[in-house]
């Protein structure tokens, strides 16, 4: 965190690296701070491409928003569709909520990326630094329907 953060105090209208701070800040266990710095790179980027969308509903995921995650993914998901990353969220995010048809959609898109994906794959992929952000990850993915 403190390489990015000298970085942006060089360039403080670097929007990749208030992005990057939003990514890491999500899953590190401080998702306030991730949403504000993915809200200044969306200001200097607008065009907000499917990384910024993601880290911010990852932060939202974080922060059990998922109203949030599930609009913030859904548009990363429209820009980049074989975005892994996105989909799980989404799919965890529908599941929390108990949308069943929306979660198992973004499931088969999971495996239609990864056919073997499971639930063992998707806790080793995402970085959560808290043990309940993880849990809750894990458990919007059963909801959803995926089978431990």
């Amino acid at each position: 965190m403190a390489e990015l953060d000298t970085g942006l105090a060089l360039d403080p209208n670097h929007a990749d690296g208030h992005m990057w701070k939003a990514i890491v800040c999500g899953f590190a266990g401080d998702p306030k701070q991730g949403v504000r710095a993915v809200q200044h790179a969306m200001r200097f980027n607008p065009g907000s491409p499917f990384w910024y969308l993601f880290a911010l509903g990852n932060a939202c995921f974080a922060m059990e928003r998922y109203e949030e995650c599930i609009a913030a993914c859904g548009k990363a998901i429209v820009k980049n569709p074989n975005f892994i990353f996105a989909q799980m969220l989404l799919a965890s995010g529908l599941g929390q909520l108990g949308q069943a048809e929306g979660a198992e959609e973004a499931l088969g898109a999971c495996r239609r990326l990864n056919p073997h994906f499971s639930l063992a794959w998707a806790q080793n992929l995402v970085p959560f630094k808290e043990q309940a952000t993880i849990d809750r990850f894990s458990a919007g993915l059963r909801k959803a329907g995926l089978a431990p």
